[in-house]
This record gives structure tokens, sequence and C-alpha cells, in this order.
């Protein structure tokens, strides 16, 4: 239950993300590790300790997409743990190599993306065939997934995403933020009884760094009130590109 969208822009490429999860299930902000002279940084699940989005210094980023539309089964491993262990790699190429390998069978049905600044890596995991995808990024992505009214509900999502602005100052604004009044449960900014958008990440790349902004569940309605991230609404962290172990985080 949660939302990609990638933007290239002018030599720099947005990626935003809206994570929607049970309202009783808890974040625990974001985790920055060291590993073998990288850095990783990524927000955690208090539950099962995973991620759904993260990145490195060597430019990589990962979004995971739990699919909906096929059947799960008991006593799987955590998707979670999929993007730290794609990210410990290093740069691009092995990351993706690592992707056209990976052993799915462990895990239930998902759609992971991982991205560098100029190349996208898309594996979807139906339960029974693994089918990777790569290629240049030319033009917007967006995917979405959703436990309710599933193929209604993408439709619809692609639906608005094709009818907005795609440029970085509005793509949060009116897309990742947009909950339609009476329609909670379609709305990109997802409105349930037991579940809603819990978290929304951001995450900008360009030639000589990265700088990734986390809202987490409490801060989600200043976000959409503000429209736009700040130093009272997010947690900001930056990376210079390609130095591993140059981290500048803005409290």
């Amino acid at each position: 239950m949660c939302t990609l969208s990638v933007l290239p822009s002018n030599g720099s490429l947005l990626i935003t993300m809206n994570r929607d999860e049970s309202r009783f299930r808890p974040e625990s902000g974001v985790n920055t590790q060291e590993f073998n002279g990288l850095t990783m940084v990524f927000p955690t699940d208090s539950e099962a300790g995973g991620t759904w989005f993260g990145f490195n210094s060597m430019g990589v980023s990962l979004a995971l997409l739990n699919r909906y539309q096929d059947s799960s089964k008991q006593g799987m491993k955590t998707r979670g743990a999929i993007i730290p262990e794609c990210l410990a790699l290093g740069n691009w190429q092995a990351v993706s190599d690592h992707i056209k390998e990976l052993d799915c069978d462990s895990y239930n049905p998902f759609d992971l993306w991982a991205f560098s600044l100029t190349q996208y890596a898309q594996l979807s995991w139906n339960g029974q065939t693994a089918t990777v995808t790569m290629g240049e990024i030319k033009d917007p992505i967006m995917h979405t997934s959703s436990s309710v009214d599933t193929d209604e509900i993408i439709e619809h999502r692609i639906s608005k995403f094709n009818q907005c602005e795609k440029k970085p100052d509005s793509m949060l604004r009116n897309f990742h933020l947009f909950k339609e009044p009476g329609h909670g449960s379609r709305s990109v900014m997802m409105e349930r009884v037991k579940t809603h958008t819990k978290s929304v990440v951001q995450l900008c790349m360009n030639n000589t760094g990265l700088h990734f902004r986390y809202v987490n569940e409490e801060k989600v309605p200043t976000l959409i009130a503000d429209g736009r991230f700040t130093d009272e609404n997010s947690i900001q962290k930056k990376l210079s590109m390609f130095r591993p172990n140059l981290l500048e985080e803005m409290k």
C-alpha cells in the first residue's frame, strides 16, 4: 500500500514515496549505517526491522512495494531485509547484477525498484516468476499498490499521475499529498479506518550529492498543511555523491 514516483529533471532525479501502513504498526525513524567505507541511509519499521526505501553514498537508491494482486503465504522472510542487503553491495553495477540474480523464493510477492542517477532496474516477483526490467530513466515513473480494490485503485492513481504537472516543485503537493474528499481509500495520501499514509520520503540526486527527507506519522498532517518539506516537519540528511563516510545531518 504505497505510491512511488520518479522524476528526471535537468540532470537531477527526484524520488518520492508514500508508505501506507497499519495505524498500529510504528516506524522507528531513520537508520544510518557505515559498512566497508559505505554510508547507507534508510527508514525502518519497528515491527519487522526492515525498510521500504533506502540509498547509499555511491548514489544507489531502492524502493520496495508489496504486490497485493498476488497471493501471500505465512512464515515467509521479511521483504524489508532486501533493500539493506542490496545497498551494502555499493555501486550501481554490483546492485543491479545482484537484483538480476536475487533468489525470491523465500519472500512473498513484491516489486523492487532500484535507481542510479540515470538508470533503473525493476524486479517483479509474483510468488512464482521473477521478471527483471532494466533501462535508462528518460520519462517520469509511477508505481503504486493497494490491498483493497487493487486493480481499480491502481488504475485511478495512474490516471491522477498522468494528469498532474510533472515538475519538481509541484510533484509533492499535487500528487503525493493529494487527498480526494470522500475517497480517502483511493487517494494517494491514503486514509482508511485501520490504515493510512504513515510516512513520506523524498530523495533528490544529482552529480554532486543526495538530499533525503523523511516525514514521520506525527508530522504528516503538518506536511499536508505546509505543502512542502521544511526543517520543522521533516528529518533531512545529505550525502556527497561517491564520497563514502561524508554525511551531513540537518537537524
